[in-house]
């Protein structure tokens, strides 16, 4: 068995770590044994180009103003209705439509006419390192029969929920 000076062994080391420092840089930090890392079904979206989590960018798409009222009939309704979606959003701010997907729906009426509104919806894009990316955004929006009480997490799971939506409900 041939063995490797210890001075390589060092330098194989600093490089290992040089390099793990470079390929995080400029990315936010994440707590503790959390990884950021895309999920399978994360791959649809990449044909368009590089693609990021929330927890890997400095900062995170940001709506712009409020999202639009879906054309929904709320008159009939005798629960409140929710859908939970995932899209990304480009480097110009827009969602990209044709990666919209419904993560959770009580209500498909509803969930269609929130999907039918987010072409006009306009976001301030992800940064890293002062540079647009494409993000994957976390939605949900919310109604009930009542006065229309919507909610909109624009944003990742706050920490401590990863993987779930906020808990924050108006219905």
């Amino acid at each position: 068995m041939r063995r490797v000076p210890a001075s390589r062994s060092i330098m194989q080391c600093a490089l290992v770590v040089i390099g793990a420092a470079c390929a995080t840089a400029g990315r936010s930090p994440t707590p503790a044994g959390e990884t950021c890392p895309l999920t399978a079904s994360d791959s649809a979206f990449t044909a368009k180009g590089p693609l990021y989590r929330e927890c890997a960018v400095d900062r995170e798409a940001r709506l712009i103003g409020k999202a639009l009222e879906p054309d929904f009939d709320r008159s009939r309704l005798r629960t409140c209705v929710s859908v939970d979606l995932e899209f990304v959003v480009g480097v110009d701010g827009a969602p990209e439509i044709e990666t919209v997907r419904a993560v959770k729906s009580t209500n498909s009426d509803f969930a269609v006419a929130v999907i039918k509104t987010l072409e006009k919806w306009k976001y301030e894009p992800a940064l890293i390192a002062g540079a647009p990316v494409r993000q994957i955004v976390t939605v949900r929006r919310e109604a009930s029969s009542g006065r229309v009480p919507f909610t909109v997490a624009a944003g990742p799971p706050r920490a401590g929920t990863r993987g779930r939506l906020p808990a924050e409900s108006t219905c």
